[in-house]
């Protein structure tokens, strides 16, 4: 599994959408079957997004949940995990589980005098620099849904 860290610092108040766009931004990248980009807005950066329902579901969730969970915090991580099928065969029995074979640490740290823009603009531009060069890892795509692999992402606040 590779892993790639990727550093914000923000105020409270706008942590949640820097966040968003954060996720957005590396779903964007990882989203393989035929898609319409979209564009949204986070303290004047405009990030890419894929407006697939689900996924959006999933993602605004999981900010929500970020946001109480950093209440009384100052510093978060949320990992993303994405993962894919692979059959582990018995004698007799083929049981699949899911391996991960790339996780994005997004580290966030809470400062009330914190530049959201520049830090956010920091962030975008290393995920996207990060996707477009560190390729060879992905497996092969072996469906054409748009979002080929299980993924999670999980909280540690």
């Amino acid at each position: 599994m590779v892993t790639f860290v990727i550093e914000l610092t923000s105020e409270r108040a706008s942590a949640g959408d820097a966040v968003k766009a954060v996720l957005c931004t590396i779903f964007f990248q990882r989203m393989f079957g035929s898609i319409e980009p979209s564009q949204g807005q986070a303290n004047g950066v405009s990030y890419p997004f894929v407006d697939h329902a689900e996924t959006m579901a999933i993602l605004n969730e999981r900010v929500r949940d970020f946001e109480v969970a950093l209440r009384d915090q100052t510093r978060a991580v949320l990992t993303v995990q994405f993962q894919d099928h692979k059959v582990k065969k018995a004698t007799w029995f083929a049981k699949t589980q899911d391996v991960s074979w790339e996780e994005w640490r997004v580290e966030v740290q809470l400062d009330p005098n914190a530049d959201t823009t520049a830090s956010l603009q920091r962030a975008l531009f290393k995920v996207l620099q990060t996707a477009e060069t560190q390729r060879e890892h992905i497996p092969p795509i072996t469906t054409r849904d748009i979002a080929p692999f299980p993924y999670e992402v999980l909280i540690d606040a």
